[in-house]
């Protein structure tokens, strides 16, 4: 009996590492996916003379990302007057220990 409980923790400390790697590893996706978009962002700047929406910039991304969502999370692009604000948020909760935002400064935060 005490061998089948040692047995059943080793597992469950085992899944549960293999989760945490899991979600460490969508989130560094995402935010390799937000230096993406930076560059995306910079070279329609450089275009255009002003930002664009996830729609805008879409030729200038992978097309694996045109529906806003990717590696289990959501890209949003918000237009501002002097700017833009990313965001990635977990579509499930649970998905991500994490969300992440950033603007065109380019500073990825972690919320």
């Amino acid at each position: 009996m005490r061998g089948g409980a040692l047995v059943a923790a080793l597992l469950m400390t085992g899944c549960s590492e293999l989760a945490q790697r899991a979600t460490q590893m969508r989130e560094r996706d995402a935010i390799f996916v937000i230096r993406n978009i930076h560059s995306a962002e910079t070279e329609y700047y450089r275009r255009t003379g002003h930002y664009g929406s996830l729609s805008d910039i879409d030729g200038l991304l992978d097309h694996s990302l045109a529906t806003g969502e990717k590696g289990g999370f959501r890209f949003t692009v918000a237009l501002a007057p002097s700017g833009y604000e990313i965001k990635a948020l977990p579509v499930q909760a649970g998905a991500a220990a994490h969300s992440f935002s950033s603007d065109q400064s380019m500073v990825i935060r972690q919320r």
